[in-house]
């Protein structure tokens, strides 16, 4: 088995580097610039570099192209895992929406869906949240509460989520709710909701800790 990196893959990899060089400044590196700013400062210097980032081409890297990725191999993903370590780049600011919705979506979506929702995530356009655990129920997905009644062409949601990893920061949050009956089984009944988090009746508030 060869496992040495192709022409094509060492090209890829001196192009981020370029960059990276060229547009993550220094200051950036280190953890004392990160430490001397709030939380919202660092929220908002994170979004808008990353969002930089996957305008020269670097997000999404195995995405298909149409629909805001780089259409890259698992190695030029491998590569570029690499790099952001070795340059102590910034984390992601939309893990929860890379990690969790983006496959579901390319799974599961709607070509529309496809073209709408993973390129404004991709580039931080949107930023999503997930709403998950209840006060009432923690990690056991099955007891949730929270309700959403279809009312016309549209949802009415009752309820209230915790632990929701960037509320504070979403755009719109992807979460579970009941939609129908759960006879027969305690897992029957669930639906993920996209839910937009800056419409009337959404409330965020944080848990401050110590």
């Amino acid at each position: 088995m060869d496992l040495a990196f192709t022409e094509a893959d060492e090209e890829f990899r001196q192009e981020l580097r370029t960059w990276l060089d060229a547009n993550l400044p220094k200051d950036m590196r280190r953890a004392e610039f990160w430490a001397e700013k709030s939380d919202a400062e660092q929220f908002q210097i994170r979004r808008d570099w990353e969002a930089s980032k996957a305008a020269a081409g670097f997000a999404g890297i195995q995405w298909p192209t149409e629909y805001g990725g780089r259409g890259g191999t698992p190695t030029m993903k491998a590569i570029y895992d690499q790099e952001m370590a070795l340059a102590n780049a910034p984390a992601t600011v939309n893990p929860l929406g890379l990690t969790f919705l983006a496959p579901t979506v390319m799974y599961l979506g709607t070509e529309e869906q496809k073209k709408t929702i993973i390129p404004e995530l991709l580039h931080n356009k949107t930023i999503w949240c997930q709403g998950f655990s209840e006060p009432g129920a923690g990690s056991d997905l099955a007891a949730l509460q929270m309700k959403a009644e279809k009312q016309g062409e549209e949802y009415v949601v009752n309820g209230q989520k915790i632990w929701t990893t960037n509320a504070m920061h979403g755009d719109k949050i992807f979460t579970l709710a009941r939609t129908g009956p759960s006879e027969g089984s305690r897992h029957a009944g669930i639906s993920m909701l996209l839910i937009d988090m800056h419409q009337p009746g959404v409330e965020a508030r944080p848990l401050k800790q110590m």
